[in-house]
């Protein structure tokens, strides 16, 4: 899924998987991973989803490298991934509602 988010900083539209997303509109939880170096997606490009979203939890983690480093990174698996991991275990499923199956292939990988 393509995320265009250079469009974003100069157009204030972002586009995901070829639908324009409006961001006044997203209230679920949100997570911005920020690479402070990072010259794919820049920081400011990233940080500047902040003030669109309607989010009320909102949560920024930062590290100091560039794209690369932030994916797989020594220091980004030893920091920053097992935060992700709890950012999202703490917002699982929603109370009263159940996980949905994911099918799978033949060899047990995601269809």
């Amino acid at each position: 899924m393509a995320i265009d988010f250079c469009a974003f900083i100069h157009i204030k539209q972002l586009t995901v998987g070829g639908e324009r997303v409006d961001l006044a509109k997203l209230t679920q939880p949100l997570l911005v991973v920020v690479a402070e170096k990072d010259h794919i997606v820049p920081p400011e490009s990233t940080r500047n989803l902040l003030g669109h979203a309607k989010s009320k939890d909102v949560q920024v983690l930062s590290m100091p490298g560039g794209h690369i480093g932030l994916s797989v990174g020594a220091e980004s698996h030893r920091e920053l991934w097992p935060k992700v991991a709890r950012w999202i275990a703490a917002r699982g499923v929603p109370p009263g509602r159940k996980a949905k199956a994911r099918r799978t292939g033949k060899s047990g990988t995601p269809a």
